[in-house]
């Protein structure tokens, strides 16, 4: 298909074995193209929060998700998404949002094609 399971939530930024299973879960994988996205841009990104969580705060808050921007046809009034396999549909789009506190708060969001 192209694609890989492509973790929201990486495993390398939970230090306790709750949350860190929690990663493993089904729940936490979408479809993401292999080497130009989850390999590249989303990897960078995933990096970018480690070195933040490492580094920079104390705390991270972070919202990760997919977003399903449907094809609509004018014709026939009818709203099409990509699917792949057994109609798992493939989004269009993910977004992080970062929530940080060390001394003061600070946030960071990324929408990414």
């Amino acid at each position: 298909s192209g694609y890989n399971k492509g973790h929201l939530i990486a495993a390398r930024n939970h230090r306790c074995n709750t949350s860190l299973n929690y990663t493993f879960s089904m729940a936490n994988i979408v479809p993401q193209i292999g080497n130009s996205f989850n390999n590249g841009l989303w990897s960078n990104l995933e990096s970018f929060v480690f070195d933040l969580l490492k580094n920079c705060f104390y705390e991270l808050a972070i919202v990760t998700g997919p977003i399903f921007s449907p094809t609509i046809k004018k014709n026939n009034c009818t709203i099409q998404y990509k699917t792949i396999g057994n109609n798992l549909i493939v989004p269009t789009h993910l977004f992080k949002i970062i929530f940080g506190r060390k001394l003061n708060y600070c946030a960071y969001s990324f929408l990414a094609e």
